[in-house]
């Protein structure tokens, strides 16, 4: 035969790396969320995100199925342009315990029940404050986190993460849009605008590189 004269090594490792190619092929023409992610109309990205059409918009979504020491993690990104960047996520005990020893700064929304349950980290704390000095943003927010761990904006995007997100097989179609739609109308609430530049802390941000 024509395989007789190829060193038996080589022929294994032919065979070994073609039934690896085989296999991880295999695996990405029965992965459950590109089937999910397909049915829904999207595209996947260079960067292995996929993009999905929810009402006229493109929402990215990346699903990471989690391991021993992580759960599955869901996240939907919308982008844009935002006035800043600021990251929102569930208060920990630790958090409480800084807070009380003057470590942390937290930055307040002004509302009570947010104050209590959420933590907010931003540049710009006037820029909170006027995110949610709108009734609509508060019961946004709320209703976002009882499925979410953390909400981030950016100058470019804007993102919703959710650890642990189950099991792929308990998120429909209509659960996935439905929070891509919280995201949508989430982000038309964010200013877009800059505020006013501080120089003082312009200055402090261009020294403190210099510090470490």
């Amino acid at each position: 035969p024509m395989y007789a004269c190829i060193d038996p090594m080589m022929l294994f490792l032919i065979l070994l790396w073609a039934g690896i190619g085989a296999a991880v092929i295999l695996f990405v023409w029965l992965d459950p969320f590109r089937k999910k992610m397909l049915a829904l109309g999207g595209k996947r990205n260079r960067n292995g995100s996929w993009s999905v059409p929810v009402d006229g918009k493109q929402v990215d979504f990346v699903y990471s199925r989690g391991s021993r020491n992580s759960p599955p993690a869901l996240t939907l990104t919308f982008r844009d342009t935002f006035g800043a960047a600021c990251v929102i996520r569930r208060e920990t005990a630790a958090d409480g315990v800084f807070k009380k020893l003057g470590v942390n700064r937290e930055i307040q929304s002004g509302d009570v029940f947010l104050d209590a349950q959420l933590y907010f980290e931003c540049d710009e704390p006037d820029f909170v404050k006027r995110l949610f000095s709108a009734e609509e943003a508060r019961t946004m927010i709320k209703d976002i986190f009882t499925v979410a761990a953390s909400v981030e904006i950016t100058h470019t995007a804007c993102r919703i993460k959710i650890v642990p997100c189950g099991a792929l097989s308990g998120m429909s179609n209509d659960w996935i849009t439905g929070i891509a739609r919280k995201l949508l109308s989430w982000s038309r609430l964010i200013p877009r605008v800059a505020l006013k530049p501080h120089p003082e802390l312009d200055a402090f941000r261009r020294l403190l590189p210099l510090l470490y």
